[in-house]
């Protein structure tokens, strides 16, 4: 009896699991057509798990497609900003330079200028390089941790990325 109740349980977190995931691609598609200016019908994702030692945490990987042809990696990760935790995607072309950096989900109170499309275009072109937050990314008021907090996420992930990927 204890054990079918465990079973049960184990099923339902594996199902809410996947049901996450397809969600989670869902939502990227709506996002991607509407930042591309095209039909979601052009867009699809395929998640991907990258083949190499480095442990990436929770992050998802997927490899972007517009009207069939391939167009780079997405990483949809999460950072912690003063209190909360932020979700936000990177856009990496088939070069590994980030073609887009977008915030999905802020919830806190504050620090969430960093969510700013002009603010998150300083990313754009970034390979690999060290990133020094307030040198080499703008420093905003008001959002130093979740600047902070972004900055060396984009920084661990892509270098990792690269390294597994061999770009």
């Amino acid at each position: 009896m204890v054990l079918t109740k465990i079973l049960k349980y184990q099923m339902l977190v594996v199902l809410a699991f996947l049901f996450a995931d397809e969600a989670n691609a869902i939502d990227l598609v709506k996002i991607f057509s509407k930042e591309l200016k095209t039909d979601q019908a052009d867009v699809s994702l395929q998640k991907f798990i990258p083949e190499c030692g480095d442990d990436f945490g929770t992050n998802e990987f997927f490899k972007l497609y517009v009207k069939k042809q391939w167009e780079g990696y997405v990483v949809l990760t999460r950072a912690k900003g003063r209190h909360d935790y932020f979700d936000f995607l990177i856009w990496y072309s088939s070069g590994m330079s980030v073609k887009l950096v977008k915030v999905v989900s802020y919830s806190s109170d504050h620090g969430s200028e960093i969510s700013g499309k002009n603010w998150l275009l300083q990313f754009a072109g970034y390979s690999g390089n060290k990133l020094i937050y307030g040198k080499d990314i703008q420093a905003i008021s008001g959002a130093t941790i979740s600047g902070k907090a972004i900055t060396s996420k984009i920084e661990e992930i892509t270098g990792k990325l690269k390294t597994c990927i061999g770009n």
